[in-house]
């Protein structure tokens, strides 16, 4: 995930880039007209072997950040930073690990079941550490967009109860349009402190073919962002959860791709929460 986050910043740093030139520029600058060339010598460079995947506080990360300085200040863009710098430090923590004290437990129709970190659970870095626990409630894509007409809250009481969320938003919804700003698991998170709830259970939906690493979601969220326990779940498991309530979990995207609500509390049910991350 830091290896994500940092692509990301990469490049929306050469959407700056594309207004400034490259190492030798041909004509100078100001007045430099843009050219397709000029923004992929920067791709070619930022993408290249050479800087070795720019993992965050690597060698290839600072070479990066180097060559976009660089072309900042022959962009004529004044310095905001450190000490009249194009850089700002921030504390990023370079490993996050589970401690001793991870769990999931949930109760459906009366059988308790313990999962197994790293096989069917991990943990997200966005709670600092503690356990929650309350009663499970599905609420779809936990997006709540009234500009859009949508919102997985209509009508659902999630006070004091832990949410079962899909990531991602509805598969038919244009990745082009607004839901795409309500995809990130930070937002969910907050969006559903925001309505009360004590924890939130991520899962892949069945829409996203394969999923990925369950521990790589660790560094998805800076630490202690949000008030809510927070762990993601293998799919099979979200099957399991929904299933108990006579649900099936594809049906249920289906519902919530033609744009109706598909969200229900699992009257009965619990979900206990103890997740610790060491950094």
């Amino acid at each position: 995930m830091v290896m994500r986050l940092c692509s990301r910043a990469l490049f929306l740093s050469l959407l700056f880039l594309s207004a400034s030139l490259a190492e030798e520029p041909p004509g100078g600058y100001p007045g430099h007209e843009i050219s397709p060339s000029d923004l992929m010598t920067h791709v070619r460079y930022l993408a290249s072997d050479e800087l070795d995947g720019r993992m965050t506080g690597e060698k290839g990360a600072e070479e990066a950040a180097a060559y976009i300085a660089r072309n900042f200040e022959k962009a004529g863009l004044r310095p905001l930073g450190d000490g009249g710098t194009y850089f700002q430090k921030f504390p990023l923590p370079d490993k996050v690990t589970p401690g001793d004290d991870n769990s999931l437990t949930v109760t459906l129709n009366g059988q308790t079941k313990r999962l197994e970190l790293g096989r069917d659970f991990f943990p997200l870095s966005l709670y600092a550490s503690g356990s929650v626990s309350g009663e499970i409630v599905f609420a779809g894509y936990g997006i709540s967009a009234p500009e859009m007409g949508y919102d997985d809250y209509d009508g659902l009481d999630v006070g004091g109860k832990i949410v079962l969320l899909l990531r991602g938003y509805p598969k038919d919804m244009d990745y082009r349009s607004h839901f795409y700003d309500y995809a990130s698991l930070r937002y969910k998170a907050a969006n559903a402190a925001g309505k009360g709830a004590k924890g939130v259970i991520f899962a892949t939906p069945e829409s996203i073919g394969e999923e990925d690493d369950l521990a790589g979601f660790a560094f998805e969220l800076p630490s202690g962002t949000a008030p809510v326990g927070a762990v993601i779940v293998k799919r099979e498991v979200a099957r399991e959860i929904v299933a108990s309530a006579g649900r099936d979990l594809a049906r249920l995207e289906e519902t919530l791709s033609g744009g109706k609500s598909g969200s229900f509390s699992l009257r009965g049910s619990e979900a206990e929460i103890s997740t610790e991350l060491l950094t």
